[in-house]
């Protein structure tokens, strides 16, 4: 697989948490749909909007000063993690996590097959790492948040959709069990048959399906989560943010 086992530790000091400051951490994670399907205005648009996200987050004091921001993608190239503008290789210790206020959007390019749960395999790894991370740092974090955005489902590296994404979610289960992350999965514009299910599987009560890539928007999500997070609360921001939005499971 590509992606960087989860027993592989990352080296000793691959992260520096100066320009994140002391304050209590919040990692974030984008994983990002670049398959094939994405070409054209799809990929443009994403890249519009990401590079948008990431100044507004820039100059977002508030999140800024919390948020530690990484990207995973899935598509082209296959699965890839990126801190910040820089691909990181498949084989690398590095984490991908970079401080908000830092925070720099590649130019993705669309391609190739959709390894879905590949990508959210690398993100969780990431996650659970760069909390131990963390911890080694005296650092406190809130319960990190994925955000997966798809407008497909899962494929094989034929490129033909596949079932075996059910095999992810007993561990799903049990992150979600233990409190470990919070998992949203987006579906974006119009889904293929089959995908409504598997983001309505891989993230129960927190799956949506977003009328355009709207990451502007999915700050106000952050934003909220944080305030939420602080309170000890985990209701769902999206109904608030998104109102006119349904869950991927409804009609």
């Amino acid at each position: 697989m590509s992606y960087v086992p989860q027993d592989v530790p990352y080296s000793i000091s691959p992260i520096d948490f100066s320009d994140g400051g002391t304050a209590q951490r919040l990692p974030v994670v984008l994983c990002l749909d670049t398959s094939s399907s994405m070409q054209g205005e799809p990929i443009e648009a994403l890249n519009t909007e990401l590079t948008g996200w990431s100044r507004i987050l820039n100059n977002d004091l508030q999140l800024s000063s919390a948020v530690d921001v990484a990207l995973v993608t899935f598509g082209a190239e296959g699965v890839r993690a990126w801190r910040g503008q820089q691909a990181i290789p498949s084989n690398s210790t590095e984490s991908p996590f970079v401080p908000g206020e830092r925070f720099t959007a590649p130019k993705l390019t669309a391609g190739g097959v959709t390894p879905m749960i590949e990508a959210l395999r690398l993100a969780i790894s990431h996650v659970r790492r760069y909390k131990e991370s963390l911890r080694a740092n005296g650092l406190q974090y809130y319960r990190p948040l994925i955000f997966l955005a798809t407008d497909g489902a899962p494929t094989g590296p034929d490129g033909h959709v596949t079932s075996s994404w059910r095999e992810i979610l007993p561990e799903l289960a049990a992150d979600r069990e233990e409190k470990r992350y919070l998992l949203y999965a987006l579906g974006v514009g119009d889904l293929p048959p089959g995908a409504t299910e598997v983001l309505a599987s891989l993230a129960p009560g927190r799956n949506h399906v977003l009328a355009g890539l709207a990451f502007r928007e999915l700050l106000q999500v952050l934003s909220a989560s944080i305030d939420m997070l602080k309170k000890g609360k985990e209701e769902d921001p999206f109904a608030k943010i998104f109102p006119g939005q349904r869950p991927a499971g409804s009609p």
